[in-house]
């Protein structure tokens, strides 16, 4: 038998009944309170390549620290709050003892030690845990002195450079995924709907809040039980919409059929009118009719999909079955055309796309249905955002240097190469094509140039030098 909702653990301090209480701080225009919703379902922790070193699991982490680094860098620099989630489905073989059920609040919690709770008389400028909201509001007012409190709490950047003392709130939770796992219940359908429910309660402490979902997941929903849930919805056959507009063509529930992106969509939607969980039902059940019913216009949804691209021949793990998924040729073909793929122009600049498999009869490890409509939610309005981050055998991240940290292969590993990891338009990227000079300083080959890169540098510096390149630079 299915429990009950009362299975969702939120995490936060007092939340009695979803009666929001007054936040501890008044929230302003500008600011912003972001939740991070991680897959942590089985399939999660299955290899990208031969070695097992790298898995989506790892993919996730790093994309969505990726994401953090974005908000660092985009001014102003609000005054913004984090939580983080994860979700699966414990009634399977694999799960044990203190395994969650389903959807969970994993960051911040009552007593985290990077996120206290406010002392009386706690300045503004203060990392504290919120109560009211069970987010981490980041220390600092608008200005670049924010950027050190979000390196710090949530990305794993610190004076010791290796995250040994300081390992960041998404870097230690990386450990939590298994090495093995033998059921796939994957809950996306009611995570995503719970988590913008959450959005949308913590906006009632301070309503002038921008709220944004960051989703990193492979897919695979087959577990919901409650609204949002259902079989997949075809594939509506278009790609490059935005509050289900095809080109200048409205269609009437974004061209979705009945089934779980269908009821997601709506649940989305509608969710200003209707932010609490009596009304999801409701939400649900009524139709999209025209373009102005859209997100609410203070959301956004930034979603990762994570999938590879395998053929029968490859050691890669997961491999589907040609029987079981859309065939994807060369050419970007498709053998069932109800299912047809994201095109390359509707994707990032430096992410594969399905039709770049690259050899005949390549299989994504995603359906295309779910692909397109991940796509979809991450195209939602101007503030959201979507990519593809992609795998397959073909690939062979990083590049072989003679000395290890020497990035530029001069022969001494120096401020030149630290330089190169650090730079803007490199760290915290994807280290894939177009983009060869992150591939350079994919130093680990992860396919990221993140901390872990930086680290490899200061470990080897001065290494192969002539001259003293002097001290280490400061983090």
């Amino acid at each position: 038998m299915r429990q009950s909702r009362s299975w969702v653990v939120f995490g936060v301090g007092v939340l009695a009944s979803l009666g929001w209480v007054e936040s501890a701080r008044a929230a302003i225009a500008g600011d912003e309170y972001h939740l991070i919703l991680l897959d942590k379902t089985g399939s999660m922790a299955d290899p990208l390549d031969a070695s097992g070193t790298t898995t989506f699991w790892d993919n996730a982490i790093s994309a969505a620290k990726a994401w953090i680094t974005q908000d660092i860098t985009a001014l102003p620099l609000p005054r913004r709050a984090y939580a983080i989630w994860t979700f699966l489905d414990n009634t399977c073989p694999y799960c044990g003892p203190g395994d969650q059920p389903n959807v969970k609040q994993v960051w911040p919690l009552v007593g985290s030690t990077d996120c206290p709770a406010p002392a009386a008389g706690t300045a503004p400028s203060t990392t504290f845990y919120e109560a009211s909201t069970g987010f981490c509001v980041l220390a600092g007012s608008p200005g670049k002195g924010n950027a050190a409190a979000y390196a710090r709490t949530l990305l794993c950047d610190s004076a010791s450079s290796d995250c040994s003392q300081v390992p960041g709130a998404l870097e230690n939770i990386r450990s939590q995924q298994r090495a093995q796992h033998a059921v796939g219940n994957t809950p996306l359908a009611d995570s995503v709907c719970l988590a913008l429910e959450q959005l949308r309660g913590a906006a009632l402490a301070g309503s002038q809040a921008k709220k944004i979902l960051t989703l990193e997941s492979d897919a695979g929903e087959n577990w919901s039980a409650f609204a949002c849930k259902g079989a997949s919805s075809p594939d509506p056959g278009f790609n490059h919409f935005q509050n289900g507009k095809d080109g200048t063509t409205f269609k009437v529930d974004w061209g979705w059929q009945p089934g779980w992106q269908l009821n997601l969509t709506r649940r989305a939607v509608f969710l200003a009118a209707n932010p609490s969980f009596a009304q999801e039902a409701n939400a649900v059940a009524t139709q999209i009719t025209n373009a102005s019913q859209g997100l609410p216009a203070d959301m956004a949804i930034r979603i990762d999909a994570h999938y590879a691209m395998c053929s029968p021949t490859d050691t890669l793990a997961p491999c589907p079955t040609t029987s079981a998924l859309t065939v994807i040729g060369p050419d970007g073909t498709v053998s069932n055309p109800s299912e047809p793929a994201l095109r390359s122009a509707s994707l990032a600049p430096g992410f594969r796309t399905l039709a770049a498999a690259t050899a005949t009869g390549m299989t994504p490890t995603i359906l295309p249905a779910e692909l397109s409509f991940m796509h979809a939610m991450g195209s939602i309005n101007a503030k959201s955002g979507f990519r593809a981050i992609t795998r397959d055998s073909s690939v062979v991240f990083g590049v072989t240097h003679k000395l290890a940290g020497d990035v530029d292969d001069s022969g001494c590993v120096d401020k030149a190469d630290f330089s190169i990891v650090t730079q803007k338009d490199v760290w915290m990227q994807r280290a894939v094509q177009p983009l060869q000079i992150a591939i350079r300083a994919d130093l680990n080959r992860d396919g990221w140039v993140n901390e872990l890169d930086r680290a490899i540098v200061l470990a080897n510096w001065g290494k192969g030098c002539i001259n003293n390149p002097g001290p280490k630079p400061k983090i």
